[in-house]
Parts: structure tokens; sequence; C-alpha cells
């Protein structure tokens, strides 16, 4: 992925914020990158599945599965929010996830049932379950999210206008006044809908 320089200037707030998000997709990637290449060096991060079952949810929602890890070596299951790649055979490089016909699946880490079980959210339907025999930890996503959710200008607006405003160098009152009026009457909107 090609990343363009962050500039010296900026037209306002929200541009700043922009600015960033390409970085932090990059950031993920070659995290996630860095995690496949010492996949096979690292027997901590690689469990192997004792059990994989589909859960039902609803009809347009993607499929969540519960995946039980043996106890072997004392496993304990990925934390919430984690990225995993499910696997037939640990990898013993990267391009072997891609290769011969090996199957895998990315899924997100959905619920921690206990020190043994997770519940996922697979990348794609596992049609046959006896498919993937192991599951790696690849990223810890919630760090990730929660500044990604930092760098959304509409969200910062929502939870905290003043703050934003400050930050944003807003100089004149009656702007202020007409930015929160605004603001509010979204917010109100928005309660509304929700109820």
């Amino acid at each position: 992925m090609q990343v363009n320089a962050i500039p010296d200037r900026f037209s306002g707030l929200k541009s700043y914020l922009d600015s960033f998000r390409a970085l932090l997709l990059e950031e993920i990637r070659a995290e996630m990158s860095s995690n496949l290449e010492t996949l096979p060096n690292n027997s901590s991060s690689t469990k192997h599945i004792q059990s994989l079952v589909r859960v039902p949810t609803g009809l347009r929602q993607c499929p969540l599965y519960r995946v039980t890890i043996s106890d072997q070596r004392g496993a304990c299951a990925p934390c919430i929010g984690d990225i995993v790649v499910l696997t037939d055979t640990v990898p013993r490089r990267p391009s072997d996830l891609a290769s011969n016909g090996r199957s895998c699946c990315l899924a997100h880490v959905k619920d921690v049932v206990n020190r043994r079980t997770f519940l996922i959210r697979a990348a794609k339907k596992i049609g046959d379950a006896d498919s993937y025999a192991f599951a790696a930890s690849l990223l810890a996503f919630i760090p990730y999210a929660r500044i990604w959710r930092c760098l959304d200008y509409d969200y910062a607006l929502k939870i905290n206008p003043p703050l934003v405003m400050a930050v944003a160098g807003v100089a004149l009152v009656s702007e202020r006044v007409s930015v929160l009026v605004h603001l509010l009457h979204q917010l109100a909107r928005i309660s509304h809908l929700s109820d």
C-alpha cells in the first residue's frame, strides 16, 4: 500500500484527522504481516482447535462460530477483538496459507466464553468445520479500533463538541453557538430516531 506523506498544513481539523487514516490501515497491515512471519516460531499464538461449531444467528448476519481449543501447553483463548486466522496446518511461512489449496479463514473474536472457548465471526462461511485444525492470533484489534474512532471527525463532534472546537481553534463565539445549535439539532434527531 502506497501511503502519502502527511502535509505540513491542513485546511481544518477534519483534513488533519483524515490524513492519518491511511497510515493507520498500513500499520494494521504491517502488524498482521509481521505476526504472520513469526507464526511458525511462535507456538504460544497458535492453538489446536478441538471443536468448531456454528452458532445460530439472524438470517442477514454473518455466521458466528464457537471455537474450543485443546488444553495442551496451557493454551488460552485469544482476547475479545483479536483477529485470528483459522488454518488446516501450522504454516511454515505466510505463503503457505495461500498455496496448494490450503484452507484458511480470517475471523474476529466477538466473545470469550472461558479459558478455552471463544466466539468468532468468520470472514467467510465455514462449510466443513473439520477443515480447520489451528487458530492463530494475528492482531489485537481493540487499540486500532479506538484510534480509528478518534480519527472520525463526526464522531468526535458528537461526543465532545466543545473540546473539538477548542482544539480546532474556533475563534468566534457566534460560530461556536451556531455549530452547537446545529449539533444539538442533530443529536435531538438521532435520539428521536433511536426511540
